[in-house]
């Protein structure tokens, strides 16, 4: 069987022998006639709102917080409509700003702020990077219930006028991406993200998993980011769901916790997919070559899904261009990453530390997936964007081809292994194992 997984902005294909292709896990996704006209008619129908061209004013100032460019977030096609219902109330332009909400990655550049948005646009409106680390550029909007101090970008935070766009796909720490993730952490503080990924650990300190994938109920992540949203006055979310082609499959507008809980809803059932068994071994990707930007993004998107798929000490085989190596954040963080990914600590282990403040919980979120997913399941990454050297100091294996991956992967797993196939992971939602079942029983035991 010749199987095929985007790679790189290309694709690259498997020979899987026929009697050990157990499935390939990706869903039915639907097929769109029209983005824009998609887009459009959730403009036009917002959900619990009033449309953005009743809630402008003429003298409103605006601010349009956008998903960076390691988003796969069709902003051009989304921007030029949320305008339009901006200039039929008379803003006027020099009222708008579009911040791009890099959270902590690192700044976007003129091309590539004219690639997710559109020149147009570019060029018409003020359009500035959002920067964490700008302690003089922040507005408070105090503390949300778990603590959590809300401090937002200014030009956001000052504006009469708040709107985000997103997608609305599973996330590893948040469940589910979209809406007020766009604030948190896309325009906050630094102090303000690490506090809210510090909440991770009241997610993980009772349950043996790697991941949040899909789970939004009792996920305190999820919780804090809809209470920043709220306290920093967010008033418009438009967020799309979008299948392996990049199209608009749906989109909503309107009440921003509403948006997410619709799209969500939209999502388990789009972007669902069943496993009849858990495989041996899983050959799976991001999907989007946005998410191949790192080992970072690219692994912690792709574990997310994975775990639900893989059986206990099976093989994970990675296919990522990795295509900015292992990570794309700011300053010296390459470096704190390889560091600690170098030493990695065993999971609880990295609980305890972060609940100490002995690691920043933005960057230790990550290191526990890591971690919890290299302590249960073997590693293997398919790229060009990492040497072997780099990928072994790290306790990850290397493959140079796909042929190499299938006939390792055989040999350590037998002739009857069984794979499965997962080519869009960051958009297909595998039902978790309840938490209750993963608390009171080894993984293997769900085989």
């Amino acid at each position: 069987m010749k199987v095929s997984l985007p790679y790189g902005g290309r694709s690259v294909e498997f020979e899987i022998p026929k009697k050990n292709l157990l499935v390939i896990a990706s869903p039915k996704l639907r097929r769109t006639r029209n983005d824009l006209q998609t887009i459009k008619k959730a403009l036009a129908n917002p959900i619990d709102s009033k449309r953005l061209s009743e809630l402008a004013r003429p003298e409103s100032k605006v601010a349009i917080a956008v998903t960076d460019s390691t988003r796969p977030v069709p902003n051009s096609k989304i921007l030029p409509l949320v305008l339009g219902e901006l200039e039929e109330s008379g803003v006027k332009d020099v009222n708008i700003t579009i911040i791009i909400a890099t959270g902590m990655h690192r700044q976007n550049t003129e091309e590539e702020i004219k690639r997710n948005i559109g020149e147009k646009a570019a060029k018409r409106y003020r359009v500035v990077n959002h920067n964490p680390e700008d302690r003089a550029n922040i507005r408070e909007f105090g503390k949300t219930q778990l603590g959590t101090e809300v401090q937002v970008n200014k030009t956001f935070g000052d504006a009469d006028l708040k709107i985000v766009t997103g997608a609305i796909m599973p996330c590893m720490l948040s469940g589910w991406c979209g809406s007020g993730k766009t604030v948190m952490p896309g325009v906050s503080s630094r102090k303000s993200i690490e506090q809210n990924h510090a909440l991770f650990v009241k997610n993980f300190e009772s349950l043996d998993r790697g991941a949040m994938g899909g789970i939004v109920e009792n996920n305190f992540v999820r919780k804090d980011i809809d209470d920043c949203a709220t306290r920093a006055k967010l008033d418009f979310a438009v967020n799309v769901s979008l299948n392996e082609r990049k199209e608009v499959m749906q989109a909503f507008a309107g009440h921003p916790q509403n948006v997410h809980r619709q799209g969500v809803e939209f999502g388990k059932d789009a972007m669902k997919t069943t496993v009849p068994e858990r495989a041996d071994i899983v050959i799976a990707g991001p999907g989007f070559v946005e998410y191949e930007v790192s080992l970072y993004q690219s692994a912690s998107r792709t574990f997310a899904t994975v775990e639900n798929v893989i059986k206990e000490r099976g093989t994970i085989i990675l296919v990522s261009s990795c295509h900015r190596g292992l990570y794309e954040g700011i300053g010296k963080e390459v470096e704190f990453y390889r560091g600690w990914l170098t030493r990695l600590p065993k999971p609880k282990e990295i609980l305890e530390m972060t609940a100490r403040n002995e690691v920043p919980s933005f960057e230790s979120c990550i290191l526990y997936q890591f971690s919890w997913m290299m302590q249960h399941f073997s590693v293997k990454v398919l790229t060009k964007g990492m040497s072997e050297s780099e990928l072994d100091e790290i306790g990850m294996g290397y493959v140079s081809s796909p042929r190499e991956a299938i006939k390792e992967s055989l040999r350590t797993h037998g002739e009857n292994a069984r794979i499965a196939v997962v080519p869009y992971a960051s958009i297909t939602y595998v039902s978790p194992i309840p938490p209750s079942a993963a608390t009171s029983l080894p993984l293997a035991e769900f085989d």
